[in-house]
């Protein structure tokens, strides 16, 4: 397989991949104002997606857009 505009890769993937690092290393947003304790009384037992795998999906999504722009 050839691509026919290769500089996408070689310049978004690199920042691609420092932007999920530190998607990944952050905690969820009231884990800094409330206790887990508190949080698990708050929550909805929902089926929804947990943080990890949103970010997963979204880096998914944006890699193979960067594979289809190249």
């Amino acid at each position: 397989m050839s691509f026919l505009h290769p500089e996408f890769l070689y310049f978004m993937l690199p920042p691609l991949f420092i932007l999920f690092g530190l998607l990944l290393t952050q905690k969820e947003q009231q884990a800094h104002f409330f206790s887990e304790e508190v949080l698990e009384k708050l929550r909805v037992n929902a089926n929804t997606l947990t943080l990890r795998a949103r970010n997963g999906l979204f880096f998914l999504i944006c890699f193979l857009m960067i594979i289809a722009l190249s």
